[in-house]
């Protein structure tokens, strides 16, 4: 009972810390201090509960899952860029990315969290319309690691990574799915990451403030052969191709909604292990201003499971929860007609 108690507790904190961070008091003396340091095309922040996670024959139901990004702004004109009307910004920035499960399972709940700090540099490229339509190109290249910090077998309880006995195993995995060590199976990769993202932006005609977007991106992620094991590799391929896009409506001057899809293929994968996944999502925000930048979202997604080592589970889920990112949008000098 106790656990279960402190699980609870570990989630109620989550959540009270998301809704502080996302806190307009916190959002203005962020502002204050980084007051030029904005990064566009960052990923956002949920935390939700969902419908099981694993494939048929490995399903585990799921407490609550929370995917946070930290990203640190090293240098960054982008706001200034924006509010001076010029074409041409840049950001060079560090990140902590991580992605954690916990399970209705009192002995051991938290499953091989996901962690991936790197860095990166993005050029952006503003183009002007109109003095009520901008539009932003961005182009990315970074570099992180990817692990989830364990130090068993990958497809082996009981026997520790990285031994003769488990490279025995990898020699004569069978069914990657069933052999899967899910409790302690170690994963680890390092990844080149680039990136070209495009958003449309329509402004308010009173306060130059965004009001609608339109978001496109390709992404692609290769797991560098030498710093990632060439048996891991065989399975997990080569690395990941994404295409995204995103719609963000302003129903009024303060409530808005989101519509999100996204299409992943990790082509050269082993036997039996997915190839494709995908996911599409629907978020709103509701015009309160405590709440700052948060808001609900659902998300369906299905195909390959991109959580570390479970990326050998074919899988389907329905989720809910809060969403909010760290950077406030842009804003832009008003031009003349």
């Amino acid at each position: 009972m106790l656990n279960r108690v402190s699980v609870y507790v570990c989630a109620a904190c989550t959540l009270a810390i998301s809704l502080s961070v996302s806190s307009p008091a916190m959002s203005q003396g962020a502002d204050e201090v980084f007051a030029s340091k904005v990064i566009e095309f960052v990923p956002r922040n949920y935390i939700f509960v969902g419908t099981p996670v694993g494939s048929e024959g490995h399903r585990k139901s799921l407490l609550f899952q929370a995917q946070f990004g930290l990203q640190l702004p090293i240098v960054s004109n982008l706001r200034e860029q924006a509010e001076k009307s010029r074409n041409w910004a840049f950001s060079l920035s560090a990140f902590m990315l991580s992605d954690i499960r916990m399970f209705e399972d009192l002995s051991n709940p938290v499953r091989m969290p996901s962690y991936k700090p790197g860095g990166d540099l993005q050029l952006y490229r503003f183009v002007h319309h109109s003095p009520h339509k901008r539009s932003l190109w961005g182009i990315r290249a970074g570099f992180y690691h990817y692990s989830n910090g364990q130090d068993g077998c990958t497809f082996h309880h009981g026997v520790t990574d990285d031994t003769p006995q488990c490279w025995q195993v990898f020699r004569h995995l069978k069914n990657a799915k069933d052999e899967l060590n899910r409790t302690s199976g170690q994963f680890s990769t390092n990844r080149i990451s680039s990136a070209l993202n495009y958003k449309y932006f329509r402004l308010n005609r009173n306060s130059f403030a965004i009001r609608h977007t339109m978001t496109f991106g390709l992404r692609a992620d290769w797991n560098i052969r030498g710093l990632i094991d060439n048996e891991l590799r065989d399975l997990y391929g080569w690395g990941r191709l994404e295409a995204n896009a995103e719609l963000v409506r302003m129903l009024t001057s303060d409530f808005k909604f989101s519509v999100r899809g996204e299409l992943g293929y990790s082509p050269d994968s082993g036997d039996r292990i997915p190839e494709f996944d995908g996911a599409v999502e629907v978020s709103i925000f509701p015009p309160y201003k405590a709440l700052g930048n948060v808001g609900l979202f659902v998300r369906y997604r299905a195909g390959r499971d991109n959580y570390n080592a479970f990326f050998v589970d074919n899988f389907h889920q329905g989720i809910f929860g809060i969403t909010f990112n760290q950077f406030r949008k842009l804003s832009f000098d008003e031009l003349e007609e």
